[in-house]
């Protein structure tokens, strides 16, 4: 009688880890976790006198004065290019940058570091600096 006790209370024990494993497992759902992308720009504040934003990743397409941008998190974005725009690029063996305000000078493909201003409610490229390359 007390084996068959002992039996009974260990098949109600292993009886009970199923099913505490199997409803667990089913009603349990993963956490979603989604990436904010780059899709509208923050509203501006009034005590500012100016707001900056800054993005390094890679221009993938320019459009007359649009950037289409890829940060390093892989998220896509476009901006609008800022009348009073200097990029900077590093000549080939050089320590120092150049500096040009064309934007027809604009590289696609290329690590960049853009800096951002909020201007009439909307971010605009304000400079671009490309990346040395490692020699």
């Amino acid at each position: 009688m007390k084996a068959a006790f002992s039996l009974v209370t260990v098949v109600l024990i292993l009886i009970a880890g199923f099913v505490g494993y199997y409803v667990a497992k089913n009603n349990l759902e993963p956490a979603v976790i989604t990436q904010t992308q780059m899709t509208e720009a923050p509203k501006a504040q009034t005590i500012f006198t100016t707001q900056t934003a800054t993005i390094q990743g890679t221009i993938s397409k320019v459009e007359g004065n649009k950037l289409s941008i890829t940060n390093l998190k892989q998220e896509n974005g476009q901006f609008t290019v800022s009348d009073k725009v200097v990029i900077y690029k590093f000549r080939s063996g050089s320590t120092q940058a150049s500096a040009s305000s064309d934007i027809k000078t604009i590289e696609t493909g290329q690590q960049v570091l853009l800096n951002l201003e909020l201007a009439g409610g909307d971010y605009q490229v304000v400079s671009i600096s490309y990346l040395p390359t490692a020699r």
